[in-house]
């Protein structure tokens, strides 16, 4: 039996309660991790790291619920 491919929005979810279980849990906290702070986060994949620095530039940006959603503010 195939395993289920996670949706965009399932992938994100799954990396916020990654970096939520690492004690991560405000938007300055999030914003303020180093590169070590993000590779110590046990489990997190390349792509997870990825979707975690775009998770930054949406707060820094205030496009949360756009990083979100996976949508485009210019849609």
């Amino acid at each position: 039996m195939a395993a289920k491919k996670l949706t965009e929005i399932q992938k994100r979810m799954a990396m916020l309660e990654a970096v939520f279980y690492a004690g991560y849990k405000t938007e300055k906290a999030v914003t303020d991790m180093t590169i070590e702070q993000i590779l110590n986060i046990k489990d997190l994949t390349v792509d997870e790291m990825r979707m975690l620095s775009e998770l930054q530039k949406a707060v820094k940006n205030h496009k949360v619920i756009s990083f979100l959603s996976g949508g485009d503010e210019n849609e």
